[in-house]
Parts: C-alpha cells; structure tokens; sequence
C-alpha cells in the first residue's frame, strides 16, 4: 500500500503510483530483480479507474547507465479509457472502452528492443449509449536510442476482419516534441468496419447506417518543419 511520486529535477510531477507493492533485489552479484503492482493516478484529478499497472524483470551492472542490460515485462490491465486518457492529458477526451496493454523491453536504454500488444473493447464515444461492442487488437515492435531519443523500425499490424491495417515509420522525441514519419496501409478492409466506427465515434447518425464492400489504400503522415503547422496527408486508395 506504499505510494511513489515522481520528480523531474526538483519539480514534482502530477504523476503518482498509489496502491504500489513495489521490491527490488539483488538475485546475483551482478543482476538485480524487481517487481511492481501499482495503480496510476495524478494528484490533481480523482481518478477511480485507471487500470491495474504491472512490471517486472531483470537489469544488470554496467559501467555506464546506458549501457545496462535490462529484461522488462510490463502491463495494464483493465484500463478505462475515459479515465486513462484523463490520467495522460489532463483531461476526459470523452473515450469510452476497456484497455488492456502488454509489453516486453529488451537490450538497453542506448538500444531496445520494444513489443507491445493492446486490446480495447466497447469502445464508442461518452454520449453515445446504444453502439455496438466493438473490438480492436494491435501488436507493434520497435527499436529505441537513447541517444536520438527516436522510435525507429516501427511496425504496427491490426486485423480487421478478414483484413488488415498496418502502420510502419519513425518517431523522433516521442515523450517531449515528437516528429514522425509514418505510413499508414489498409489491405482488405471491411467498409462494414468503418461504419461501425463511425456509428461509435460520431453522435446523431442513424442507427442503420451501414455499408459494404472493402478498401484498399497507402496514406503518409509527416510532421510538419513548423511546430504549430498542421502535418503534412498524402496518398490514395479504392473501394470495391
């Protein structure tokens, strides 16, 4: 039942672990062990249901911090989205839905090697009570340097139907002023899909919108030079 705070130099942030049942060990002369069951919050908001985080694993010694050897296990169990993205901005942006989020770090802070795998159920927009449960699943892997603090090789693959989206790019500056370059695919998707989408996120559209068929496109999204530039769209693709 023990709580940690964080701190960047000497501000403390809004960011906490309340709840936490946290250990660290040493399992050998040179590696250490840790665990941590915990549930996020911020001390400016009365968040109820943020989910459940877990990490585990193991780092190691090592004559420089960025060159530690760690093994990370990390997870977020039935998470709120509503709450969720009010624990991340600062705010409710109105999402409803359940997110569960599973992930593996490995290598060191100089270079990981990153997997992540979501799953989000129910989700459809807060004022919007009778839509369809809809379901979405992702798995996505990624390299990240320390020293570029940049997200390279990223490749995100989500099944939709007998379909598939997928998402391939870079991210510079991911936690601070990102930069991406990403490109973005849709092979066999179910238009069915997207209605149901639409039903879910848009208020005030019929009940019985639907449609048929499948979508084949290649989109590119980059940032733009500017930083209150709006980015930067292109590519195509057909229906059927």
């Amino acid at each position: 039942n023990a709580r940690i705070n964080f701190k960047l130099g000497q501000e403390k942030k809004a960011f906490a672990l309340s709840e936490a049942d946290f250990g660290l060990w040493l399992e050998s002369e040179d590696q250490w062990g840790m665990r941590l069951e915990a549930r996020p919050v911020r001390t400016d908001a009365n968040l109820a249901d943020t989910g459940t985080l877990k990490l585990s694993g193991t780092f190691q010694r090592a004559a420089q911090p960025g060159q530690t050897p760690m093994n990370l296990v990390l997870s977020l169990e039935k998470a709120q989205l509503g709450q969720l993205s009010h624990l991340l901005y600062g705010r409710d942006r109105g999402w409803r839905g359940a997110l569960d989020l599973s992930a593996t770090v490995a290598g060191s802070p100089a270079d990981l090697t990153l997997t992540v795998d979501t799953r989000l159920v129910g989700f459809r927009r807060y004022d919007i009570a009778s839509g369809e449960a809809l379901r979405a699943q992702a798995h996505c892997t990624a390299h990240y340097r320390s020293s570029t603090a940049a997200l390279s090789a990223l490749e995100c693959h989500m099944p939709v139907g007998d379909g598939e989206l997928s998402a391939r790019g870079t991210i510079t500056g991911p936690l601070a002023s990102p930069h991406y370059d990403l490109g973005f695919t849709a092979r066999d998707l179910p238009v069915s899909a997207l209605a149901g989408l639409l039903r879910n996120s848009k208020k005030d559209l019929a009940a019985d919108l639907n449609a048929s068929g499948t979508l084949d496109a290649v989109f590119s999204l980059h940032s733009a030079a500017a930083s209150d530039a709006p980015p930067l769209w292109a590519g195509g693709g057909r229906t059927s």
